[in-house]
């Protein structure tokens, strides 16, 4: 059985990238750029309340990592009780056991 190596011709990727139709040229498929060029660039702007809504993830996941720095990742904030290993599974930034969550927060 003949095995392909990288030089067989269903593997050497074409040098002409208007031969695949998909290409670097701009408005290409093969172009995942922005508006201005720039693959960094959103598609589209984001709402002001997912903003919000990911700085909030983002703020609780720097304390987990600050908590994480001074060995006290995984116990309850409030009472000092080891953490439920499901409850850190299932939201790895909560930093209150269920006796201390107040009913409302989850």
């Amino acid at each position: 059985m003949d095995v392909p190596n990288a030089n067989s011709p269903a593997l050497v990727e074409p040098t002409d990238p208007a031969a695949d139709g998909v290409g670097e040229r701009p408005g290409g498929r093969g172009d995942l750029s922005g508006p201005t060029g720039d693959p960094g660039v959103a598609q589209r702007p984001i709402a002001a309340r997912d903003l919000d809504s990911i700085e909030a993830v983002l703020v609780a996941v720097e304390r987990a990592l600050s908590r994480i720095d001074t060995a006290v990742y995984g116990r309850c904030e409030s009472c000092g009780d080891p953490l439920d290993d499901s409850l850190l599974v299932g939201d790895p930034t909560a930093s209150a056991c269920a006796g201390c969550t107040p009913a409302s927060a989850g």
